[in-house]
Formats: C-alpha cells, sequence, structure tokens
C-alpha cells in the first residue's frame, strides 16, 4: 500500500516542499523552520 493511500499528504505540506528549496536558493530560508499543517476534519451530511 502506497503512503499517500494510507495517509493523505496536506495542501500546506505540498505548497512548502516546492517553495522550501526556493526560499533556500534565494538566501530567504531561514532556519530552524518547522512543518505544521492544519488539522483534518470529517464532515458528514445528515439527511
Amino acid at each position: 500500500m502506497a503512503n499517500l493511500e494510507r495517509r493523505s499528504v496536506l495542501e500546506n505540506t505540498v505548497k512548502l516542499a516546492v517553495v522550501a528549496p526556493l526560499l533556500d536558493l534565494s538566501g530567504l530560508f531561514l532556519p530552524p523552520f518547522y512543518i505544521s499543517t492544519e488539522d483534518s476534519i470529517e464532515i458528514e451530511a445528515e439527511t
């Protein structure tokens, strides 16, 4: 089973994976930098 099937990747994590190397190359990446994402919630509709 692939990792993405077990746990989805949140949008902000994907953005960070793309933007962080660009920030590092431009000298704007200031460590320490910690990944923090929003909590997932489930919404159910009652009929």
